[in-house]
């Protein structure tokens, strides 16, 4: 441990890689049974398996702050965090540079035409044809 924070080790578990998985109902069931005497008790274990779920939802919130190098103790670091989640997922948030590329024939793509040769190819045409007498 160093400052007082506990380092994590690579065989540790990553608790934001794992799922939450929902209390049993069985077991919770039966833990329930065991106050059934007393209705408001029974309802209120199942409550807790309720809000256990919520619980760590919560823990792993505050996980996924400190990831990102935010503080819980600012309000504006849950506009961050969801900021900086859309950023890394939602392609319409993603920051790019400008494409220098205009749509459309590239410049330079095949054969390069001079005006004043085309020009000239066509007054040499029109020439040809006179002679020719294919003029109408």
């Amino acid at each position: 441990m160093t400052n007082g924070k506990r380092r994590s080790t690579k065989h540790e578990k990553d608790l934001l890689s794992e799922p939450i998985v929902r209390p049993d109902g069985l077991v919770v069931g039966l833990i329930a049974q065991a106050y059934r005497a007393d209705p408001a008790i029974e309802q209120a274990v199942w409550d807790e398996a309720m809000r256990w779920v919520d619980r760590q939802k919560v823990q792993k919130l505050l996980l996924l702050l400190e990831r990102n190098g935010l503080s819980s103790n600012n309000p504006r670091s849950w506009f961050l965090l969801s900021l900086r989640l859309a950023e890394k997922y939602i392609k319409g948030f993603q920051v790019v540079e400008p494409s220098t590329r205009r749509p459309g024939r590239p410049k330079g793509a095949g054969r390069k035409l001079d005006r004043f040769e085309l020009y000239k190819a066509v007054c040499a045409k029109c020439h040809e044809e006179s002679l020719n007498g294919n003029l109408e």
